[in-house]
């Protein structure tokens, strides 16, 4: 990535934001002109937590950097989150806490607190203010968000008081036992640690439109929807760096609603021969507004019908309009702030979930076996191929199948190989403790590995 590029937009997106802060300044704006400074508020607060996000997701990453553009990317990263809540907060309806006690994500009650605690530091630049974000994902508690604010704050302004003129440090975290979840306040001063405070609370249920995780299976086409390109440039780090390439996913990026119906469309038409269940696993990562169309990522879904295959990636996941609306089609939400932090997990199908392994050796079973039960898995031995023949109709015919290449009385795990080919098995693999470029395997067999129990 290019650095100076990339801190180029950022330093746009900036002036842009600081200009719609300092229209809100002025009292004497005509109501028509503020209802369209409001929309664009709105609308600039939305655009800015991609570029957010990618940044989270870059400056965590970017281990090839130098320490000092890694701090410059980081604190391009706190400015624009602090305008983006700043906006926010201006916006009617938005980023302002009621009061009582409600259901919160505590991870965006953290981003707000410390964005306040910035502000206020304007004038002190040597105190750095950090959030930890990434173990707070999914932790929700009941409570009372003005009340958390105001303690917490409170904290803060006596920490800071205490390291008068000095250079310091405040890092707010949240982290939970599975029991309960907790706030983590600590200020620092060099490495002595002056003061550090904890909050409390019951570790409650998501809500169902959160999105606590997310399962790609094996072959899948990942598709993101999203007019803006640093949402999709994360989606593909991710997949590239957390995601096995043997594993076949495959990641497709569309700027606009349009471009992604008519893409989809023409996918369902090149399955109609073999039939539409037939098609790989499909996720959709879709965004809900799109810049200069009327059409929202929920219409769309809802239009074609992709709702048990599509995710909302959005900045309005407490909008409850939205909430209402991704409900009614059950869909989840994600946090557009949270893209880079959602944990990926791979989907086993059902069918690999077992294992096959023809070989005469006991020993060999017996290491299948083990290495299956710690990982979860289910394996079936079997010493030559006329027992394996006696069982296999209750098998999948998309399980994988590993064959010992020597079998006993000369019998060739290669010519196994071939009958249990014709019986409609699909994933049959050679094992040896020899050299594979010395074996001839036939067509139908997908690899040959080692004698190590592999589960893919």
């Amino acid at each position: 990535m290019h650095v100076a590029l990339f801190l180029a937009f950022i330093f746009i997106c900036l002036a842009f934001a600081i200009s719609i802060l300092l229209w809100f300044k002025n009292q004497h704006i005509e109501n028509s002109k503020k209802a369209e400074l409001l929309a664009l508020a709105r609308q600039v607060s939305h655009d800015l937590r991609s570029p957010l996000s990618a940044l989270n997701h870059i400056s965590a990453e970017a281990l090839g950097l130098m320490a000092e553009e890694r701090l410059i990317l980081r604190n391009a990263a706190n400015r624009i989150n602090d305008i983006a809540n700043s906006l926010a907060k201006r916006i009617p309806g938005e980023g302002t806490p009621s009061g009582d006690r409600a259901l919160l994500m505590l991870s965006a009650v953290l981003d707000s607190i410390v964005s306040d605690v910035r502000i206020r530091l304007r004038d002190r630049m040597q105190i750095e203010v950090q959030a930890n974000l990434e173990e707070s994902y999914g932790l929700f508690s009941e409570a009372d968000e003005t009340q958390i604010k105001s303690e917490i704050l409170q904290f803060t302004n006596t920490a800071i008081a205490s390291m008068n003129a000095s250079a310091g440090k405040i890092l707010v975290s949240a982290q939970s036992d599975g029991q309960e979840n907790r706030i983590v306040i600590s200020a620092a001063r060099g490495k002595e640690v002056i003061s550090s405070s904890t909050w409390r609370f019951a570790k409650a249920q998501p809500p169902d439109w959160f999105l606590s995780d997310l399962k790609v299976a094996p072959g899948s086409f990942f598709v993101s929807v999203d007019d803006d390109q640093t949402i999709h440039q994360i989606w593909a780090r991710r997949l590239a760096a957390e995601v096995k390439a043997e594993a076949g996913i495959r990641h497709f990026a569309f700027s606009s609603l349009r471009e992604f119906e008519n893409w989809y469309r023409e996918l369902k038409k090149s399955f109609s021969d073999s039939g539409f269940a037939k098609r790989p696993p499909l996720l959709f990562m879709m965004d809900q507004e799109f810049t200069g169309q009327e059409l929202t990522g929920l219409d769309l879904i809802e239009r074609l019908g992709i709702a048990s295959m599509s995710v909302l990636v959005t900045s309005r996941v407490e909008d409850a309009d939205v909430q209402a609306r991704s409900a009614g089609l059950s869909v989840k939400m994600l946090p557009k702030l949270f893209a880079a932090w959602l944990p990926l997990k791979m989907e086993i199908p059902a069918e690999q979930m077992q294992t096959v392994v023809i070989d005469d050796d006991p020993l060999v079973h017996m290491t299948w076996k083990m290495t299956a039960a710690a990982k979860g898995r289910q394996v079936h031995c079997f010493s030559d191929f006329e027992s394996f023949k006696l069982t296999q109709q209750i098998f999948s015919r998309d399980l994988p199948i590993y064959i010992d290449v020597t079998l006993a009385d000369g019998v060739r795990g290669e010519d196994v190989a071939e009958k249990i080919f014709a019986m409609g098995f699909l994933n049959i693999n050679l094992a040896t403790g020899h050299d594979p470029a010395e074996i001839q395997a036939p067509p139908c067999v997908a690899r040959i590995v080692g004698k190590i129990p592999t589960f893919n």
